[in-house]
């Protein structure tokens, strides 16, 4: 029966008038049903009624004749028109002829009915998941059940393609042929598209369902069809049948519902609580360990999780603070366009910081934008470009350690260790109150972090300053400290244990995770800052002298200053650094630029030398002769100084007034070496007091 609704909706103030001569029934319906909305209370007009005769219409209220005009086509009444038809909410049902269905058993024949689970199948021995959609217009396989299976394939002969819901498509190019059992002995085959599914290996959608003739009991929720002159009613799965173990032995796991568990705890004292976290494993190299080097490292395990926890750093006495300065105009930029790619990347990683904790969503007044930067190994880093905020930021100037200063530190060290702080930065809070200050946009909503990120100009300053708190008991002693990266030195193995271990319960106490991948534990030599330091000295990183022996000929002033500023750099492993380097010092002068055959001697020479550079260190502890020259030369001083017969020379650009204010001892010293009376230059005030012969040109003046 089809119920044919004319309105929607019924007038609130209607009435129902009904006229019967016997019970509705659906099996004998001659009985008319006028529903009537609105005052107009006229006669009810006949209803035209269909029972097994189409066409054929019956009078009710006797057999009076009506006049055929007007015709209303809303009720099928007389004498008015549909426009002001006063049954507007006539509802009435007509009978249809009944039509045999094939797939479905007449009364008189018999069938027996076999249950079979319809989310189950097997396909050689194997268990599959299978789901039937009556709203797929196709059959479909996945691309996993075919690869795990080896199915044949082969190309479709009509290609097209599949329309998702998200608003994608799919192109459809090939199809296989499965055969698969329902349950024990129902099988099955069917042609099926090659799709990437996830939800099952198997969805039977309408062209199964028409083949089969299949018909559903949308109450039941099962799917009926005969085969094999047995009707077959396919039920949802309660419970996924157990798969066949490899290993025969194999114990299952014992698990515990909640109701379980808790009738376990009222019986027993005690409850060991086991919680599965995965750890960094050591890699080959860290094998080479030693046993006490590891003994220390299995004690602080819990210093280098995977990645940071899900929670902000603990507030320390330094935060990040930003201080703007007063009157300037807060920044307000657009969010930068991206490709959809970059754009998903970066929706990824904001979603992955507001599930850390470390940004919120924000109502910040300014906001600047997020970007995509390339790391070496192919992936991608967000970044704020925060150089507005950065305009209208306070500096402050927090000393940054010498490297030479840190160097020299390490003299007489034979064992290291370096420590690399993960992430160090998302390890600092923002001083509370300055969080609307960091915000960023992206082109999903506005941001601000918790902790301090990349880029803001004062974090570097802030970084510095903390770790040099943290570790300011050690920093001199056994340990430097360059940022991120924890220099430990020690004289011996057995107080580098116990340097390390104070060192370890410091970042375990002031909540510091460091990256285990990138620290060195107990090692004759340890390469920091783009150095190797060992026992012997100092030399340049073999990694880096590739570029170096690479470096092609400058033809210009501008690739000669980048060359020049590169092997300035290593000019403490050079002897006689700026005698060699003269002639490419020449081509440095703003004038017209000439490549001389001595600059090309020169240039060869210096990547010579600094392929294989080595700088040891002075002992300051010892006493050493020191001798100290003065020469004018270009209108600059220079001072050569040997230490334990090793030159040292440097070149000064200064004339004697500033020399004289900037360093005072040694040109007492200078003056002293140089003057025919009687000095009163005391010795003690250099190098703590240690006693030094001081040599000179003149004769006679030691």
């Amino acid at each position: 029966m089809k119920l044919k609704m004319k309105e929607h909706f019924l007038p609130t103030d209607y009435e129902q008038l009904m006229t019967t001569s016997k019970p509705l029934s659906t099996s004998n319906f001659r009985t008319s049903i006028h529903v009537n909305g609105g005052d107009n209370t006229q006669p009810t007009s006949n209803v035209a009624h269909q029972n097994g005769n189409k066409g054929k219409n019956s009078m009710s209220n006797g057999d009076r004749k009506v006049d055929a005009t007007p015709l209303c086509f809303k009720c099928g009444g007389h004498g008015h028109y549909a426009v002001v038809c006063p049954t507007k909410g006539l509802h009435f049902c007509v009978e249809e002829p009944e039509s045999e269905l094939e797939s479905y058993p007449k009364e008189e024949e018999t069938y027996n009915e076999d249950e079979v689970s319809e989310e189950c199948d097997y396909y050689d021995g194997r268990l599959c998941t299978m789901i039937i959609d009556g709203g797929s217009s196709l059959n479909i396989a996945s691309q996993e059940l075919v690869e795990k299976l080896n199915l044949k394939i082969e190309r479709h002969p009509n290609p097209f393609r599949v329309a998702w819901v998200n608003d994608t498509s799919i192109p459809v190019s090939f199809r296989c042929f499965v055969t698969f059992l329902f349950g024990k002995d129902f099988e099955e085959s069917v042609w099926c598209e090659v799709l990437p599914i996830k939800v099952s290996h198997i969805l039977l959608g309408r062209p199964w369902l028409f083949d089969r003739k299949v018909q559903h009991d949308g109450y039941e929720n099962t799917y009926a069809l005969i085969h094999n002159g047995r009707k077959k009613i396919l039920r949802p799965m309660k419970e996924v049948p157990p798969i066949k173990k490899s290993d025969e032995n194999a114990q299952p796991k014992k698990l515990l519902t909640m109701c379980q568990f808790e009738n376990e705890s009222k019986e027993t004292k005690v409850i060991f609580a086991l919680m599965a976290q995965k750890v960094e494993e050591f890699k080959e190299q860290d094998k080479e360990y030693p046993a006490n080097a590891r003994k220390i490292l299995d004690d602080f395990s819990d210093l280098w999780p995977v990645e940071l926890p899900n929670e902000l750093p603990p507030m320390r006495d330094i935060q990040h603070a930003i201080d703007l300065i007063p009157g300037a105009s807060l920044p307000n930029l657009p969010a930068y366009r991206m490709n959809p790619t970059e754009h998903a990347e970066l929706k990824r990683q904001v979603d992955e910081l507001l599930t850390k904790g470390f940004i919120r969503e924000s109502l910040s007044p300014c906001g600047v934008p997020a970007l995509l930067t390339p790391k070496k190994d192919g992936s991608w880093r967000m970044c704020v470009d925060s150089r507005a905020i950065n305009k209208i930021t306070i500096k402050y100037r927090f000393p940054i350690p010498r490297l030479d200063d840190m160097l020299d530190m390490m003299v007489g060290s034979v064992i290291f260790s370096k420590i690399d702080i993960r992430s160090g930065y998302h390890q600092i809070r923002i001083r509370p109150g300055d969080e609307w200050k960091t915000s960023f946009k992206t082109k999903d909503g506005l941001y601000e972090w918790l902790v301090m990120p990349f880029g803001l100009t004062n974090a570097p300053s802030t970084f510095m300053r903390i770790m040099t708190q943290v570790l300011k008991p050690f920093i001199g002693r056994f340990v430097v400290v360059y940022f991120d990266d924890i220099l430990i030195y020690s004289r011996s193995c057995e107080d580098h244990e116990e340097h390390l271990k104070q060192v370890m319960r410091t970042l375990r106490a002031e909540k510091f995770y460091i990256n285990l991948k990138k620290c060195t534990f107990m090692s004759p030599s340890v390469v920091f800052l783009g150095f190797v330091v060992s026992s012997k000295g100092v030399e340049t990183d073999p990694e880096k002298i590739k570029a170096i022996v690479d470096w092609p000929v400058p033809t210009n002033i501008h690739e000669v200053r980048s060359f020049h500023g590169m092997a300035t750099f290593y000019r403490r492993f050079i002897r006689n650094f700026n005698s060699i380097m003269a002639p490419i010092t020449e081509c440095m002068k703003p004038s017209l630029f000439i490549w001389t055959k001595a600059a090309n001697k020169a240039f060869e020479e210096i990547k010579s030398k600094m392929v294989n550079p080595f700088s040891p260190r002075p002992e300051i502890e010892y006493v050493f002769y020191d001798q100290l020259v003065s020469t004018r030369q270009g209108g600059y001083q220079k001072f050569l100084v040997k230490w334990r017969g090793k030159p040292h020379s440097e070149n000064t650009w200064i004339t004697t007034t500033d020399f004289q204010k900037i360093n005072p001892d040694l040109y007492e010293l200078y003056q002293a070496s140089n003057s025919s009376e009687p000095s009163s230059f005391k010795p003690g005030r250099i190098d703590g007091g240690k006693s030094f012969k001081v040599y000179s040109r003149k004769k006679g003046k030691t």
